[in-house]
């Protein structure tokens, strides 16, 4: 099964699958965290924007400007988006991720809960590179990983539900020098790096802003 089949199948209209983003423990923390290094009326991409909440938060709140979009590798998320926010623009990227704006069209790329799930990270970040124009900021969330929360998973016995689930969607574990590793890597200066959920040290995601650099 290829990714986007993959994810068709996550985002399945079946109630064992439905969620609601907005319910998630450190959804309030992350928006906050984002909504303040953002300035109002930005071209805002949701990148992987599943039912697009946050899109609509930002909009709400006077953060998203009028050219903003959510894309998703999902086209059943997508549907579900549109849907639930038709005031918003929704679309489905290529199955590689790739979306069809022109380079430099968005002042902020949010990929929240994302890069933990993607195959490809080179092409991921290289594809938020392309999107922003010069000096744009790419703002990311994924879940913490550090040596003390590693030895409390481990000394809990919650090693295989954490690393070893063979139905978790997540495939990728960034701490944070291998997550500043990446944005390097793709031409990205990091300018802000936090936690929210719990405490320093035992976060439950890692939140992260970055300025586009010449490659």
């Amino acid at each position: 099964m290829d990714a986007k089949r993959y994810y068709e199948w996550y985002n399945r209209d079946d109630p064992s699958s439905l969620y609601r983003p907005e319910d998630e423990i450190t959804f309030a923390q992350r928006l906050s965290w984002f909504s303040k290094n953002i300035p109002p009326k930005s071209r805002i991409l949701d990148y992987g924007c599943g039912e697009g909440v946050l899109l609509a938060e930002l909009h709400k709140n006077g953060i998203a400007g009028p050219e903003s979009c959510g894309v998703d590798i999902s086209e059943n998320a997508v549907g579900r988006a549109s849907i639930r926010f038709p005031y918003l623009r929704f679309l489905a990227t290529h199955p590689n991720g790739i979306t069809a704006f022109p380079d430099g069209s968005f002042d902020t790329v949010i990929a929240t809960e994302v890069v933990e799930h993607v195959f490809d990270t080179d092409a991921t970040f290289s594809e938020f590179h392309r999107l922003l124009r010069p000096g744009g900021t790419l703002l990311l969330s994924c879940p913490y990983h550090g040596f003390l929360k590693d030895l409390v998973i481990l000394l809990t016995g919650r090693m295989d539900a954490h690393y070893h689930d063979p139905y978790s969607p997540h495939i990728r574990y960034y701490t944070p020098a291998t997550l500043l590793s990446v944005h390097r890597k793709h031409g990205f200066r990091l300018v802000k790096q936090d936690g929210v959920g719990r405490f320093p040290c035992l976060w439950n995601s890692m939140v992260t802003a970055a300025v586009k650099q010449p490659v």
